[in-house]
């Protein structure tokens, strides 16, 4: 499902000092505080109009991409997602495109265009 950003989605950032961040050889902190932790919460309208939040997916491999069909990388990497969908919905797994600075008419264009629903 292809969802489209209506809103920003807030990502929620713990202290360094309580991560898993560490600093590298050059001083540089390498790492992710938000590694191992939970994905933040968010809930968007898709472009059929519904309502998605990330927690309808919990407990299922969720593949979460931002987009825009101008974007060329994107427009690359777009056949492997819908790819990975195909090949792996039985086992659960749940591609969520999310729309940044782009239509919701193009962009549902395009994902149809491409196989995606």
């Amino acid at each position: 499902m292809l969802v489209a950003a209506i809103g920003a989605v807030l990502l929620l950032w713990q202290p360094i000092a309580n991560s898993n961040a560490t600093p590298g050889a050059s001083g540089v902190i390498i790492g992710s505080p938000l590694l191992n932790q939970p994905a933040p919460e968010f809930e968007l309208v898709s472009l059929d109009g519904s309502h998605v939040k990330l927690s309808d997916y919990r407990g299922r491999p969720v593949i979460v991409n931002f987009w825009a069909s101008w974007c060329i990388p994107c427009r690359d990497e777009f056949p492997q997602f819908v790819s990975a969908k195909e090949q792996y919905s039985s086992q659960g797994l749940e591609v969520l495109g999310i729309i940044h600075e782009d239509d919701a008419q193009s962009a549902a264009a395009f994902a149809a265009d491409h196989g995606a629903t």
